[in-house]
Order: structure tokens, then C-alpha cells, then sequence
């Protein structure tokens, strides 16, 4: 089993990775204080590998918090879930960097003592250090020049661990107010090529367009979107975070997605949810569903004209047996699906039916 320590950067990172743990204490069975409501046989153990445990069954995620305002930080502080993140574990800088990348980058590298430190301690914790997960936004200064600096700090000081993103990307459609984020965009991307083993990217407007389908009626919220993107996160790490193989790491999945290291920008797509009570969960046997995964996707791309490289399938529920590959196949040769000719086709497919609260 590795631990895995995850890093929020910026206010978007921080916000993403705040509404993961939430997800992550519903399926732990923790409060928001991290403490245990209830625990089943074979769960506690797996616990460690995103938490790490203090005296008197009090869980803390193994998450590093950096930004270079306070504001979003004071906010979860006097929240409900106050006494969640460990101090010594925030980072919060003292100037306005003005939503610029340089800034961001410069910022950071000027503090790299203190927060080497802050990695240092947390990964002698570990017992056996599996990799590093981030949130952040590659929109913002904070988010895409501050991430880049510690991807690239991360890199030297620990160059043999496993760098996953989880990155939120301008929206494509709406015009920013920011006039530097795309600069932030490209600055970051090419760090993100360099330095990163695995991008996964999510855009809020995919996401509005994803819960005004399914909720007509509904207002958006942006901890609708937040959530929604955690359960995508929490499905595809299920497999190492239920105890279904005790040798299965975060890599080993994701290395079946990337046939070349340079390709390794991913998109997620959803099939069913519900978040607010009012929709039936479809059964998986209705293929119907499957075919949702092409409509609801996480960032706005017309896959018709491009080619997959690969393609993995993360399930609630156990996989059905009635020529279930044979009916994915004829979904995705209905909707004219292509894929790459020079290299073996990866269709995976995971069952994380095995995890306590994942029917939610």
C-alpha cells in the first residue's frame, strides 16, 4: 500500500480539492472533523493511503494547501469542516499576484525552503510514498504559475514518484475576464508536458451543460459542479481505496491510458448521477447509459473528429455478463467512434461496486 499526497493550489484547486474530501469522508464513513462514524470489516486499513491518522481515530487528508491570499482559506477555517486540514500543512502567501503566471511561479520560488519543508515532512510520514495528486486551475496565476514551480520542485527533489493533475481549464465558449489567462494556460500546459505523468481535465461549463440535461430545472451551483467532478475523481481511484487488490496503485490503471509519456492528457466522461434526490439511479444494464458517457463529458470537444488512444470504464456495480464488451462495441461504432492505428487499442474496464458508500 503507498500513501499518496495530494496538493490544492490557488482558490479554484482549493475549492476542488476541499469538495474531494468531502466526497472522500462520506465514503470513509468520517465526520468532518475526520473522526469515524462507523467502520466495516476490511476498510480502515485502506484509510492511509489518503489519510493519515492521529490519536484517538482522528483522521487528516495528506493534502497540502498553497495559495497566496488568505480569503478562501479563512472561509473553510470557520466552517463546518474547520479542524479537517492540519496546519502546519497551509501555505498562505502575503501579496496579490495580480492572476499572472510569472507572478504565480516567481512567488512560489521564492518561499521554495518552506515549502520543501512542508513536502518534506509529509512525505517522512509516509511510509511508503506512492505519488502526488493536484487540483488546480491553469486559468489563474496562482493555480498555473505557483503549480508549475512545485511540479517542478517535486520533480527534483522526488524524481521517481508518479505527478497526477486534476486540472480545470478556461471555458472554451465564454470570453474571460482575466486577459492573461491564456498565456497562464500555455505557460502551464508546457510544464504540465514536461514534469507531469498524468493530466486529467475538467471545464465548469461541460459541467453546466451536463447538469442542465439531467436537471432541467435546477440552479447551478458551482459545488454542483465541484461535486460532481469529486465523484468522477473518487470512481477512478475506487480500485486502490477499497482494498479490492492490495497491489494496485494509482499508476497502474492510468499506465494502461498513455501509450506514449508525452500523451498523457486525459478527458473523463459520466454516465449517471444524482445529487440532489431527485433522480432515479439508472441499473447499468441499460446500455442507455453507457451511451451517456459520450454526451456528458468533461470538457467541451467534438470527439467525432478525433481519434481515442485508449479508453477505461469505472463501474458502480458489478459488470454484467451478457455480452457486455460486445454492446460497449456496437456503442461505440454507432456513434462512429475512431481509434488510433499505429498502437494497441486499451479498453479497460473496473468495477467499483466494491467501495462501502459508492452507490450515491
Amino acid at each position: 500500500m503507498k500513501e499518496i499526497i495530494t496538493f490544492q493550489i490557488g482558490k479554484c484547486g482549493i475549492n476542488l480539492g476541499h469538495d474531494f474530501w468531502k466526497q472522500m469522508l462520506f465514503e470513509y464513513n468520517l465526520n468532518p472533523c475526520g473522526k469515524i462514524f462507523f467502520d466495516k470489516k476490511n476498510l480502515k486499513e485502506k484509510k492511509d493511503i489518503f489519510f493519515e491518522e492521529y490519536q484517538g481515530s482522528n483522521f487528516k487528508p495528506r493534502t497540502i494547501l498553497f495559495d497566496l491570499e488568505p480569503r478562501i482559506v479563512s472561509v473553510i477555517q470557520k466552517g463546518t469542516y474547520g479542524n479537517l486540514y492540519h496546519n502546519g500543512n497551509i501555505f498562505i502567501g502575503e501579496k496579490n499576484i495580480g492572476n499572472n503566471w510569472v507572478t504565480g511561479y516567481n512567488h512560489a520560488s521564492e518561499n521554495r525552503e518552506e515549502i520543501a519543508d512542508i513536502i518534506r515532512k509529509n512525505a517522512e510520514k509516509c511510509n511508503n510514498l506512492g505519488g502526488f495528486n493536484f487540483f488546480h486551475s491553469i486559468g489563474g496565476g496562482t493555480g498555473s504559475g505557483s503549480s508549475s514551480f512545485i511540479l517542478e520542485l517535486i520533480n527534483e527533489e522526488y524524481p521517481k514518484q508518479f505527478n497526477n493533475f486534476y486540472s480545470l481549464i478556461p471555458d472554451q465558449d465564454q470570453t474571460s475576464d482575466i486577459v492573461v489567462e491564456p498565456y497562464n494556460s500555455i505557460l502551464a500546459l508546457r510544464w504540465l508536458t514536461l514534469y507531469s505523468d498524468c493530466v486529467t481535465f475538467f471545464e465548469n461549463s461541460s459541467f453546466e451543460k451536463i447538469i442542465t440535461r439531467n436537471y432541467r430545472n435546477e440552479k447551478i451551483y458551482l459545488k454542483h459542479i465541484n461535486l460532481l467532478i469529486s465523484k468522477i475523481i473518487s470512481n477512478s481511484i475506487s480500485s486502490i481505496t477499497s482494498g479490492y487488490s492490495p497491489d494496485f496503485q494509482i499508476e497502474s490503471f492510468i499506465a494502461s491510458s498513455i501509450p506514449l509519456p508525452n500523451l498523457h492528457f486525459l478527458f473523463a466522461g459520466i454516465s449517471d448521477f444524482k445529487f440532489t434526490g431527485k433522480r432515479k439511479n439508472e441499473n447499468l444494464k441499460n446500455l442507455n447509459e453507457m451511451d451517456k458517457l459520450l454526451k456528458n463529458l468533461s470538457v467541451n470537444t467534438e470527439i467525432d473528429k478525433g481519434k481515442f488512444l485508449s479508453i477505461s470504464h469505472f463501474i458502480g456495480e458489478k459488470i454484467p455478463k451478457n455480452n457486455f464488451y460486445l454492446k460497449i462495441d456496437k456503442i461505440y461504432k454507432k456513434k462512429n467512434l475512431n481509434f488510433i492505428d499505429w498502437a494497441p487499442i486499451s479498453i479497460q474496464t473496473y468495477a467499483c461496486n466494491n467501495f462501502k458508500n459508492k452507490k450515491n
